[in-house]
């Protein structure tokens, strides 16, 4: 049975937020996530080094980004690699992501 976490997303700080530390027998898929900006900045998930999604750009009172569930995850981490959001300012951030631990239904 795969193991679902749940993390909240609170940051004011630019650069990595690690949502999910590398399992070393098991890839991480993000199967949601909810993110809203205090300001302008730009965020994207990494598995560490390689993007897993392009930078998506975040305004105060802007549209957030937010990703439904997908059961085959947005972004898949490797084994041994964690899923990682970038913030690119030092703006407050804050939201939610769910992660699955182990390939989830219909896995890419």
């Amino acid at each position: 049975m795969r193991k679902i976490i749940r993390t909240a997303i609170a940051t004011s700080s630019s650069g990595d937020l690690t949502l999910a530390a590398a399992d070393a027998n098991n890839d991480l898929y993000l199967l949601a996530i909810h993110v809203q900006a205090g300001g302008t900045t730009s965020v994207k998930v990494t598995d560490g080094t390689t993007d897993q999604t392009g930078a998506v750009p975040l305004a105060a009172g802007g549209q957030p980004l937010g990703l439904s569930h997908n059961p085959g995850g947005w972004a898949r981490a490797a084994a041994g690699k964690p899923i990682v959001l970038n913030n690119s300012a030092a703006i407050a951030i804050s939201g939610v992501a769910v992660i699955a631990v182990g390939a989830p239904e219909n896995a890419f």
